[in-house]
């Protein structure tokens, strides 16, 4: 599991700009700014940020991820020091090599909101590669491997069961998540990221 040191790390590698000047002023922050796009914690990621003591913040907890607010929902809660890992690394996502367990590059998120409101299409070569290793670290996590892995039996398991409750489907796939190989939480990781942003 991550513990706060490892989550300082983290941060540190995406401290560094991933494009010239703020990228928020062209699209007046929009993924800070409305609700269009998913802001989540990785396992204990809230926990870190709870140990901040930050006085306008709550924690959401649904039921695939946790999240967070402001309580009085005025927007936004981050500032650049203190951000999480999704907000550092969007709108990038992983390109993974599957027999090597490697992140092997990045890809932008696709859809409406990151192609309508979002510019940046090419980051900063030293961004870059940091945002890999940034990546790579993640997942070489067992905590958070399991956690996209999740993501995407749930994804995979809602489109065949949609009669069945989301509770008594997470609780079969927790079941089996604790049953896969590493290779098998790759491949799911792998597909998560792959299914992001195609239409159903």
């Amino acid at each position: 599991m991550f513990n706060l040191e490892k989550f300082d790390a983290l941060y540190n590698l995406l401290s560094t700009d991933m494009v010239v000047g703020d990228c928020g002023i062209k699209c007046n922050k929009y993924c800070c700014q409305t609700d269009n796009t998913i802001k989540y914690f990785l396992p204990y990621e809230d926990e870190y940020f709870l140990n901040k003591r930050l006085e306008n913040f709550e924690i959401v907890n649904y039921y695939l991820f946790t999240s967070y607010r402001s309580k009085n929902q005025s927007g936004c809660l981050c500032t650049r020091d203190l951000r999480p890992f999704c907000c550092r690394i969007f709108p990038f996502r992983p390109i993974i090599d599957q027999t090597f367990f490697q992140v092997t590059g990045l890809k932008k998120a696709t859809g409406y909101g990151f192609d309508q409101y979002c510019w940046i299409n090419e980051p900063l070569a030293d961004w870059q590669t940091a945002a890999i290793k940034a990546w790579q670290m993640v997942l070489n996590d067992p905590d958070n491997l399991k956690f996209y892995a999740q993501q995407a039996v749930f994804l995979t398991k809602a489109k065949e069961n949609f009669a069945v409750s989301t509770t008594s489907l997470l609780y079969q796939i927790r079941e089996e998540l604790v049953e896969m190989s590493v290779r098998e939480l790759w491949k799911y990781t792998a597909l998560f990221f792959d299914q992001l942003g195609k239409p159903n």
